[in-house]
């Protein structure tokens, strides 16, 4: 007993082209994460691959180092804080 369709030649056209954009969607997100995790003088020299060639979190470490990011978002929240005390001061006095 056959059950279903045989597949037929536009199918298998369909499947390459889907894997195309599959890999086409997918491969930009994997080489900035290689680029991420790889050693910074290799990114310099453009020697990338999906899979770093030196394994390394120093590229994060530093960015934590340097990075005033987290500064910033306690003086926002804290000013967040600030606004939202003073609307509700406002607000039952």
């Amino acid at each position: 007993m056959k059950s279903g369709k045989k597949a037929q030649p536009f199918d298998y056209v369909l499947i390459v082209v889907f894997i195309l954009i599959i890999i086409a969607t997918v491969y930009p997100f994997l080489n900035v994460l290689a680029i991420s995790l790889n050693d910074p003088m290799d990114t310099m020299r453009n020697v990338n691959f999906i899979i770093p060639r030196k394994f390394t979190l120093s590229n994060y470490t530093y960015h934590q180092r340097e990075s005033s990011t987290f500064r910033r978002i306690k003086e926002k929240r804290k000013k967040a804080v600030q606004n939202l005390e003073g609307g509700l001061y406002r607000l039952f006095f």
